[in-house]
């Protein structure tokens, strides 16, 4: 072991007991819900994949969870690759500080990951987004005339730089103190012809996917919309597609809101419902009847509660420990909801009679709240 850590550097090869946590394991994506869904949060010193149709909030929520952490963080810095032009007044009614968002306006393939893999050797950043990975193109394209076709070379390119780039984005094992970066990428989904399976694929290769830590589903539900009917607003769900940090296939819902609208600002989210939703999705509040239930206190409605969630940024913080802390728990009977019996004995089946074994089973299905969990 010492001849390697001589050669290769310190940290090259160590025992499991001299592994520390990180200072920082996750930043918040701005939504206890996302972050319940996500094992806590985006994982640091790893790639994500955002993937989703277009105006679906793939921008929206990559920004908002900047926002979040700049706030948490002082000297939280981003790196930002923006292929499209990137708005400032957007990101601005979002709640980002330009002024820490480092950008890079480039469309070229080879600039933007070199860039990248450069930056990611400094350990100087917190944040490095790619807005969006299908807008990349690499220079045989960009030099070939339109009738000219690169099959593959993107997909080699992108897969490379993940290969190469895992390395400089990760965190030494033995060191608790050493800066770590979030990798967010934005992809979107196109369509295929294939008859079996997913007909959806993501760009860049499949390659990549085998790097990527974290890799979520966005989509939209439900359009929010004031008694005009004007959309004001967007009902977003968060899916797990590949997830080293938390149970697969957990879902999260929050609302986002692009107008002013029944209290809620332009660019927010709304803290209240999507806080209370998780809280009663993992068992942290307790419903009897009309009554919430959570410690000592009770609410007489939903609404009541979440209104209270809303405005008291104290019972926020605490039913987002419980949350976070619920989600991160082993999966048992008891957090599969499964019917338990006083005694601890099985309920014996009995047989049905021929005239009722016909009728229809009630559904047993859980509903839809802030966080669903799939099998």
């Amino acid at each position: 072991m010492t001849k390697i850590n001589k050669s290769y550097g310190p940290g090259s090869i160590i025992t499991g007991s001299q592994i520390v946590k990180p200072l920082r394991q996750t930043i918040t994506s701005g939504s206890l819900s996302f972050d319940a869904a996500l094992g806590g949060g985006w994982a640091t010193g790893h790639w994500a994949e955002i993937i989703g149709h277009e105006s679906v909030g793939k921008t929206f929520i990559v920004l908002k969870t900047i926002a979040a952490n700049q706030k948490i963080d002082p000297e939280f810095t981003t790196v930002w690759y923006a292929t499209e032009d990137f708005s400032r007044p957007y990101a601005e009614l979002l709640g980002v500080d330009v002024d820490r968002v480092i950008i890079q306006n480039e469309v070229l393939m080879e600039r933007v990951f070199q860039s990248a893999h450069d930056l990611l050797q400094t350990k100087g950043i917190d944040c490095m987004v790619i807005d969006s990975l299908p807008f990349l193109v690499s220079e045989r394209e960009d030099e070939g005339g339109m009738d000219e076709f690169q099959p593959g070379a993107a997909a080699i390119l992108t897969g490379k730089f993940f290969r190469k780039s895992q390395g400089k984005i990760k965190r030494r094992l033995d060191l608790e103190e050493e800066r770590t970066c979030t990798g967010l990428i934005i992809n979107g989904w196109r369509d295929t012809f294939a008859k079996y399976g997913d007909p959806r694929v993501a760009p860049g290769g499949k390659g990549k996917n085998f790097v990527f830590y974290q890799r979520v589903d966005l989509s939209r539900t439900e359009w929010i919309t004031d008694s005009r009917k004007r959309p004001v607003g967007q009902k977003m769900q968060l899916k797990n597609i590949k997830n080293k940090i938390a149970r697969p296939r957990l879902v999260g819902e929050v609302d986002a809101y692009v107008a002013d609208y029944k209290g809620h600002k332009a660019g927010s989210f709304d803290s209240g419902k999507d806080v209370v939703s998780a809280a009663i999705a993992y068992d942290v509040v307790k419903k009897d009847k009309t009554w919430y239930l959570f410690g000592k206190e009770e609410w007489y409605g939903k609404p009541k509660l979440e209104e209270a969630a809303q405005n008291d940024p104290q019972l926020r913080a605490r039913l987002r420990k419980e949350v976070l802390k619920a989600a991160a728990a082993p999966l048992t009977p008891t957090t599969q909801r499964r019917p338990s019996h006083a005694n601890g004995s099985k309920k014996k089946s009995v047989a049905k009679p021929r005239a009722q074994a016909s009728k229809k089973a009630p559904s047993t299905a859980p509903r839809r709240v802030g966080v669903r969990k799939q099998g």
